[in-house]
Order: C-alpha cells, then structure tokens, then sequence
C-alpha cells in the first residue's frame, strides 16, 4: 500500500510537471500606452497598464533586407477558458503575407477573444489587437517570421532565448522553443497563468505525498 500511494504521488507531480514544459514568461507585460517600436526587427507585444484583458501585438522590420525584399510574418495564439477547461487556437497571416486577419483555427467564430486589424498606414508596421472575454486566459504565442530563417530548432525545454520577441514597456525577452512549421520557422512560449487544471494536479500530487507522510508519523 505504501507503495501504490508514493507511485500515486510521483504520478500526479509528473503529470503536474509535464503541463509546463513549453517555456514561459512570468515577467511584466503591461505599458501605460503604445510602445515605440524602436529596438529593432521583430514582434512587440503589451497588455494595457489600467486594462490588463487589452491585449496588442505589432510587427516590423526596420533595416531588414530578405531575399524577396519582403519580410513574413505567421503565427498562432492559444486561450483556454477556465471554467469550461476548453482550449482554442487563433491563426494571424495564414491564408497570405499582409492578411490582416485572426482567426479561429477550431470554430470560424468564437466568443473567446474580440479583436481587430492595426496596419501603420504609413506602411512598415502591422498587427492587431484582441481582447480576452469572459473566463478566457492568454496560454501561448507561436510568432514566426520570415527573419526566424537562420535559426536551429529546439525542442528542448527550457528551450532558448527568444529572437526578435519584445514583451511589454521594459522590452523583455523570454525563452521559446523554436519550431518548423508550414510557413517556416517560429518561436513559442506561454505567457504565465495559473491555471486551475494544473492547480488541481499538482495540489493532488502535495496531497498525495502528505497523506504518505501522515502513515509514516502513525
């Protein structure tokens, strides 16, 4: 019997464990207003300061010459609902480059997220906006770039440090696992939530071990 519960222990703490394994960001992701997309190539993402469920990402490349003389841009985000646990994946430039478009990747419509396009008219920046509604929470970017080109998969977790990916007023960057897909190579990392599932996991894995612990005591 001992040993079944310090399996059942073992068991609930690595499956805990295992829901982490994509990197993730647990620094700061607000600004109090736009960004001055000013430290180079690549995407720039921000949460509003007094808002934090307005949610913008932006891409540009300033000094950047590929060999089309046109850089693309590509990728997906990942929310869950907390209360239902489901979990759905929204596409941006997919059908096309400078196709400003997110869409649901599960259901064509949803009620996960609102959003809309945000093109610099001036040409050299574009991106969008979403916000989350209801019990929604931001889990994942996946964000490739035509400019990703020269990088070597990882797979490994804690993956590397992220290429290009600048997150909220300080600029930060985070590690990424970096993946190739379809359209090319791109970066993916979650933003940090506690989610109740995995909550959930790793409190019954703290109370599998305590119960162990409790008959050793008696």
């Amino acid at each position: 019997m001992k040993l079944f519960k310090t399996a059942l222990g073992f068991v609930f703490a690595a499956v805990a464990g295992a829901a982490l394994a994509t990197p993730q960001y647990h620094g700061t992701t607000t600004a109090n207003g736009d960004l001055a997309l000013s430290h180079g190539a690549g995407y720039y993402i921000w949460n509003d300061l007094h808002n934090t469920r307005d949610w913008f990402v932006r891409w540009t490349a300033p000094g950047v010459i590929d060999s089309d003389s046109t850089v693309e841009w590509f990728g997906h985000l990942q929310f869950g609902n907390s209360m239902l646990g489901t979990v759905e994946e929204f596409g941006f430039e997919t059908s096309g480059a400078h196709v400003d478009t997110l869409s649901s990747m599960s259901f064509g419509t949803s009620d996960f997220i609102t959003w809309e396009a945000a093109t610099n008219d001036s040409g050299g920046v574009d991106g969008f906006n979403f916000t989350l509604t209801g019990h929604t929470e931001l889990l994942q970017f996946a964000l490739g770039s035509s400019i990703y080109s020269g990088l070597a998969p990882t797979l490994a977790d804690p993956g590397v440090a992220s290429t290009g990916i600048f997150i909220g007023d300080g600029y930060a960057s985070t590690n990424t696992l970096v993946l190739e897909g379809s359209h090319g190579i791109y970066q993916q990392f979650e933003i940090s939530v506690a989610e109740p599932s995995t909550l959930a996991l790793l409190g019954l894995g703290l109370v599998g071990f305590g119960v162990l612990r409790r008959r050793k005591k008696e």
